[in-house]
């Protein structure tokens, strides 16, 4: 499916869904695509933002997880628009926000200094020096960044494997 000319950022992908964010009127619209649908059409979503956010897709694709640049994480059901839970990060606000989602509600946000695992809205586990090496969804270990090498991360329980 091609996505029409910016304004637009922000994609997040599943098998079964796409997200991404388009600003019209002053407002980030969050739009979704079913992709296991025959022919997959756009539709937006009740869930509309001021400010652009960092998004990433439930591994069921009914929900968006959405981490704004005032720290707060929260999380939406696509189809109703309905927030189901937020929280504000206790530490500082991320500057940078990759996320990545590695399944039954956890997700790694990438941020300045490491990384942070997160699970319904709370932190359970963060890292210092280790970033995944892209976003979307990815399964446990994962390919991530420690300094200048590439290493297999279990970001559950902080295992680095090298690869050679």
């Amino acid at each position: 499916m091609r996505l029409a000319a910016p304004p637009w950022g922000g994609v997040a992908l599943q098998p079964e869904v796409a997200g991404w964010f388009v600003h019209s009127d002053d407002v980030y619209e969050l739009w979704v695509a079913r992709l296991s649908d025959r022919e997959p059409k756009p539709h937006k979503t009740a869930i509309a933002l001021k400010q652009w956010a960092a998004l990433t897709l439930s591994s069921d694709g009914l929900h968006v997880r959405l981490l704004d640049r005032q720290g707060i994480v929260s999380e939406y059901d696509l189809a109703s628009g309905k927030l189901l839970r937020a929280s504000r990060w206790t530490v500082s606000a991320p500057t940078r926000r990759d996320a990545v989602d590695i399944g039954n509600g956890r997700t790694i946000v990438a941020m300045k200094n490491g990384s942070t695992v997160m699970q319904g809205g709370k932190i359970i586990r963060s890292e210092q020096g280790i970033w995944p090496a892209a976003a979307g969804s990815a399964t446990v270990p994962l390919l991530a960044r420690a300094g200048n090498q590439m290493v297999l991360w279990n970001p559950l329980t902080g295992e680095r494997r090298a690869i050679r």
